[in-house]
Formats: C-alpha cells, structure tokens, sequence
C-alpha cells in the first residue's frame, strides 16, 4: 500500500512504497521524513552520499532460495579508521520481512533480524575480543572479527528503522564456516543480533541484471587531482574507495575524502622504490590487476631489522589483493574469512588443508607510496602469525592498539613485541561453549579486527612477464613458502624402485637356472685332465659353474676352458675348491656372463695338494639364466641413487626453509 505526502522541510512530493518502512530520505533536501500517527515528520538531514562505484541501486530486484526481494533503502556508515561501508536495505513479501545487505571492498553480506531464546543473552560488546567465540543456536559457533563503532553519515530510499544522521553506535562482526556472517548491533540494549552469510551476486539473483546494464552504466575509474603541497598530478585508481594517498613526488602523505585530497604531513627519509611503479598493470593468475599501492614493513629480531616490499593490487568491484615481496620471493595473496580458518595449537586449517605455524611477528610500517584503502600511517603495526603449507601460506593480522609515541623510532622498536604476542585465555559467555585451547593465534588483548589472507607462492618469472618488469632479482634462499621444485620426481622414483624389487624377487623366485651339464669325473693318478660330454648354450644367459669334490680335505683347483666345437672360441675359467673339515659335500660356485650360443664341450685340469687322490670324484654341474642376489642388490643400489639424492635434497631444503623460523626448535 503506497503511502504519500509533503516534505514537511522542502514541500517535495513523499513516497512511501513499501508498507512497514519507517523512514524516508526526501530526494530534494535530504531530510530524513518519517510517518508517525499518519502525519510526516522530519528527523535531521543527512550528508551527501559518497559516489561508490557499486553495482547495486534502489529498485533492483532479485531473489535469495527463491524468495523475492527488492531494494529500497541504502545507509551509509563510516568507520572509526575512516573507511565508508553501504547497507542495503531489501525488503521481501513488500516489506514483511527485512534484511541488510552490506557491501564492503567486493563482498556482499546479508543478513537478518535473529531472535534468540528467552534463556539466551548476548555478551556485552564491550567485553568481546577478536576471534572469543560464540555458539548460537541452531546456528553454531561463530568468532569474533571485528569490535568497533560506526557513525552514520548519508542515506537515500526508504528504510525499516529510524535513521539519526551522525549517531555512532557500537557493532561486533561475527564470522563462521562456509560464509556465515552475523553482526551484533549495539545501538540498542541488549545489542541486536543480525544473521545471515556472504552472497555472490549470482546466488542474490542480480548478476545477470548488472551485467545487462554495466556497459551504458560503465564511468571512468579513475580520477585526476593535484597534490595540495607540491602541485604534481595524481591519479587516483578507486576513488570511492581510498581514504589515503602518498605523493610519490614529495613524499607528502595525504587524506582523502570523495577524491578531494588534505595535506597531513610530509614523511621521513629513507625512501623505498618499488620495483613495480605504482599504475602499472598486468594479469595475473587470470586476474587483471593495477598495482595502486606499496608498502615497506620491518621487523626487529635481537636488535636486526628484517625488511619485505607489499604491494596493493586493484581490479574493480573485487577485493583488494596483495603482491608481497620478501628476500626476492613473491607471494599473491587474497582476503579470506576468519570463520573458515581453525586455529589450533601452532597449526591451522582452511579448507582441509593444515598450515604450520611458521612466523610471529608485529611489523610496522616504515614507508609507503600511492592509495590505500584505510587510514595507513607510518609506524602502524599489527600482530601477525604466518602459517605455511607450500606452496601456500595463512597469513594472520590482527590490529594492534597504536604506540604511546608514533612514529618511525616507535615503529622500530621491538620491546612491546612479547606482550604483543602473548597468549591470554579466551572469556567464557552465556552464548559461548567451551573455551578454545590457546594457540599461537590468540588475539592480543585492545585489538578490534582479524583478517586472514591466503597467498600462494608465484614464481619471479611469472611475476616479469605479468607487469612487463623483465630482469627482477632472483632469490638466493629457501622462501617459507615455496614449493619443493620437481616434487614429481620423487613418486617415479619410488615407484621404478618398487618396480625393479618386485621383478627382482619375482625372477629370484622364478627363475628358469636351466641345467646344460651335470657330470662327475673319476680322478685318476697321473692324469689331471679330463674332459666333459658335449652340450649347447644358449646365447645372452649367464652361467653358473658349482665344482664339488666329496670325501676330500685339501684344497683343489681347476683350471677350466669352453670350447665351442664351429668356431673354435675358448673362454677359461678357474674354480678353487676348498677343503671341508667337518665332512663332505664341499662344493665352490664360479659365475659368468653369457656367451654365443652353440654346441661346447668342457676341458677340466686339476691341481692339489694332497697327491692321493686315488678313487676321488670331482662333480661338475653348469646351469643357464641363474638370477644372483649379488646382482640384483647392485641394481636396486643404482636405481636408489637418485631416489637416495632426491631425499637429501629434500631434507637440506626443508632445512634452509625452517632455519629462520620462529618455531625452529
């Protein structure tokens, strides 16, 4: 039921489309109208909106599980670091049911109004810290990412609630697994509970709509201003989006406000080039990028500074990436949500992949050039904690609460990094199951918001040929996330291991070790020479001679020769027998390789010791395609060489890779 009147401040014509809508923002003076007992009134005015390059707008419609929604208010809010975020308001069966859709750097949150159980209470706000916990029913447990308080400053359309233009109320940020979302409001008592999850905007039903209408819609992204200090032309990327801007010309670091730039300050020397100029663009992992920022950050191990270059990528209506550069190493890394990660004691797990905790850290700022998207200073520190799994790695960050004196000689210092760092057991609350085990990941107490980022290792040439930035350094270290290189090589080498044994036991097993000759020669006085029957051999088998003498305690030796009866080739061999002490059946086996076939016959000369040998024997066999245990561990020895290489590569390169750890114990 459509409801219509004045402006009671500027007279224009008022609207009300949708039933259960409270306010209204008068398009002409920006009053904030609202019905109350059937007469309009007016509560305050709001600011201009800040030109947001968004692809939602009032009256778009869509649907979420099939139930059809239209938007019909925006509000917008600033937080306390300076950033602006917008709230959607879609109302659903003509505004029975309402929900906000929040939108902030490329993601998409709708939520609605959640009643709890009459025995349930939330925690006050002011007793929340970053990642505590808080198990809802029927939801599950959720953690805390952000604490912090936000002012309202513009809105336009109709909204289910009274707006105050310039209130500033209290909020915590709620993340869980598979982008659940919640936020509990604090401008009421007790705070208001808004649940729901991260939306693309396929499952809001409006993908297809905005990409109908982008191309007439589509503005230049960029905007051309001037540095209030030096005059230099700057060009700013996202300005609906950058709340601070460093000239590169004159190191002036400047705030940004809709586009309009305010000088703050001058920065300090040294400056730090990036090796990618800021404006340059490329694509990368499918994405196309503009690099619009740089930092430079420090850490401070036992009175060492340790430095590494991040670089802030930009690509429209999608979250900001980051390009971080550390000892030649690059790494490409984007936002994750807090409540898909499990931290537990020195690991974490997203996605079903473990991290192992690697780094703890507190970096600070010590030079920065082009936009950002928050209010960046120099000496700004967070508490960070990396966790890798290469080629991958979980970066953590928590704010941390700024130094009593800021600046770079603050930012170097390092002697708050321990209490930074420590653990401190999370607060139990009604809503809350048990407490979580402390982990390296435990918040620090005064910080008000996580952030999770996932980077993957890139390698440096892929970094060349994305930016056009030929001839980059290479790195001459084991990166904490770099992949082992060819880790392919090390499963075909197991397995033609594993091959060679089992055919290596099978021929051992099974071999033919055909027999070509068995004789027993009668040795008489006076003569050592004797000769076999004839037999054939067959071509490439190698050859087994087993001489034995029963009855026999002396040593013998025979001198033996093949030959082949065509060609009238010899080959010699000579067989020791040793004496057996302890009873008969001494016998000595004499190997060798295979020869041509065709038809031999065996010439055998004695020699011993003892010269009765009146009535003793010498046994001759020979056999064909004998498999030799000798043989065969000599070849699973070469075969192992590589496989043997590749495990010690291995073990050095973790080494090298764990050797600057902070869990290096």
């Amino acid at each position: 039921m459509v409801f219509q009147g004045s402006c009671p401040t500027c007279g224009a014509p008022i609207e009300f489309g949708v039933a259960n809508s409270v306010v209204r923002i008068c398009e002409s003076c920006h009053s904030v109208v609202g019905r109350g007992d059937g007469a309009l009134q007016q509560y305050g005015r709001v600011a201009d909106l800040v030109q947001i390059d968004s692809p939602l707008r009032i009256g778009l419609t869509g649907q979420v599980r099939g139930m059809p929604f239209q938007i019909t208010g925006r509000a917008q809010l600033r937080h306390a670091a300076g950033g602006v975020w917008d709230e959607w308001y879609v109302a659903f069966r003509d505004g029975a049911r309402w929900g906000w859709l929040a939108e902030a750097q490329g993601k998409y949150y709708l939520t609605f109004r959640k009643r709890l159980p009459a025995n349930s209470s939330v925690p006050p706000l002011s007793e929340l810290r970053i990642e505590d916990q808080l198990t809802l029913p029927g939801v599950g447990a959720l953690k805390v990412v952000e604490t912090g308080t936000a002012t309202a400053m513009a809105a336009e359309g109709e909204l289910p609630y009274q707006f105050v233009p310039g209130a500033t109320y209290h909020y915590a940020d709620l993340a869980g697994p598979a982008g659940k979302f919640a936020t509990l409001d604090g401008g009421q008592d007790p705070p208001t509970l808004y649940l729901g999850g991260e939306f693309s905007l396929e499952r809001l039903g409006i993908a297809a709509t905005v990409a109908s209408r982008e191309p007439d819609e589509r503005a230049v992204a960029t905007e051309l201003v001037s540095c209030p200090q030096c005059g230099g032309a700057l060009e700013l990327v996202a300005p609906d989006e950058i709340e601070r801007v460093v000239c590169p010309y004159c190191d002036s670091m400047l705030d940004a406000e809709q586009g309009n730039l305010r000088f703050l300050r001058v920065l300090s020397k040294p400056r730090a080039r990036p090796l990618i100029p800021l404006g340059t663009s490329g694509t990368l992992r499918g994405r196309r990028y503009t690099v619009i920022g740089f930092l430079q950050k420090q850490i401070r191990v036992e009175g060492e500074s340790y430095y590494w270059n991040e670089y802030l990528l930009y690509t429209p209506r999608e979250p900001f990436h980051w390009l971080i550069h550390s000892n030649n190493h690059w790494t490409l890394g984007q936002p994750i949500s807090a409540g898909d990660v499990q931290v537990a004691f020195r690991t974490a797990r997203y996605q079903g992949r473990t991290f192992k905790a690697f780094e703890r850290s507190v970096p600070s700022v010590v030079a920065v050039y082009g936009q950002f998207y928050w209010k960046v200073e120099l000496g700004e520190r967070v508490g960070a904690t990396d966790y890798i799994s290469p080629p991958y790695m979980l970066s953590r960050e928590e704010s941390l609460p700024p130094l009593a004196s800021p600046g770079l000689a603050a930012a170097n210092s390092g002697e708050d990094e321990a209490a930074a760092s420590g653990r401190i057991p999370p607060v139990v609350f009604p809503l809350r199951a048990e407490p979580a085990r402390a982990s390296v990941g435990t918040a620090t107490p005064g910080a008000q918001e996580v952030n999770y980022t996932l980077g993957e290792y890139i390698p440096v040439t892929e970094v060349e040929q994305a930016f056009g930035r030929p001839r980059l350094p290479r790195p001459t270290t084991v990166g904490p996330n770099q992949p082992y290189p060819d880790p392919q090589l090390f499963r075909p080498g197991l397995l033609l291991l594993g091959a060679a044994l089992l055919v290596g036991l099978l021929v051992l097993l099974g071999g033919s070790r055909r027999e070509v000759l068995n004789q027993t020669f009668q040795l008489q006085p006076g003569s050592n020479v004797v000769f076999s029957e004839p037999f054939d051999l067959k071509p490439l088998r190698n050859i087994r001679i087993t001489c034995s003498t029963p009855q026999y305690n002396s040593w013998m030796y025979v001198d033996g020769a093949f030959y082949n009866e065509r060609e009238s080739s010899v080959r010699t061999f000579t067989v020791a027998v040793p004496p057996d002490l302890a009873g008969p059946g001494r016998k000595r086996v004499k190997y060798l390789s295979g020869m041509r076939s065709g038809r031999y016959t065996l010439r055998l000369e004695t020699r011993w010791q003892n010269e009765t040998l009146a009535g003793q024997q010498l046994q001759v066999a020979i056999h064909q395609a004998v498999p030799r245990l000798r043989t065969f561990l000599v070849l699973l020895a070469i075969l192992a060489l590589p496989l043997i290489g590749s495990v010690v590569f291995r073990a050095s390169f973790e080494s090298m890779r764990w050797q600057d750890s902070s869990f290096n114990e």
